[in-house]
């Protein structure tokens, strides 16, 4: 493959990418909410499991800091409840609120099903090799970046 050639596909991958967070900030932006309390909300109601601030930090890939900060305000606006865990009450479980289940009910919930029937709309090859040859793209950057 030539330089040329490997550069134009770059630019494509990079503009999928930026194309798909774009989707997901005009969905913020009308639900006239800020990008991280959306991926928070969004992924409180896709996991199966209470989540931590140090886990949402992790699957998010935001800093512990910008996580914090959303939180105090959704806590602030009633959408977010702390519960301190069993084992450990250090580590504070994030949970929505009923005010903050409805407001998923009318953001969170409608974009996870639209992104399960553009799920369905392909087969399960297509999805896994989808995430198979991504990951693979991620890692290999990865370990071309560690090089820098």
């Amino acid at each position: 493959m030539s330089v040329l050639e490997s550069k134009y596909l770059l630019l494509q991958i990079n503009n999928f990418i930026k194309k798909m967070d774009e989707l997901y900030k005009n969905l913020a932006t009308h639900y006239n909410l800020t990008d991280s309390a959306l991926w928070i909300i969004y992924t409180i109601r896709l996991s199966e499991k209470a989540l931590t601030q140090k886990e949402l930090s992790s699957m998010l890939c935001m800093s512990k800091q910008t996580i914090n900060s959303s939180l105090k305000k959704m806590i602030d606006s009633g959408l977010i409840t702390l519960t301190s865990k069993q084992t450990n009450k250090k580590n504070k479980v994030i949970g929505l609120s009923k005010k903050g289940i409805d407001l998923a009910k009318n953001t969170a919930d409608i974009i996870i099903n639209a992104e399960l029937e553009t799920i369905e709309t392909l087969s399960r090859e297509k999805i896994m090799e989808f995430i198979t040859l991504f990951n693979e793209y991620k890692e290999e950057t990865k370990q071309q970046f560690s090089k820098l």
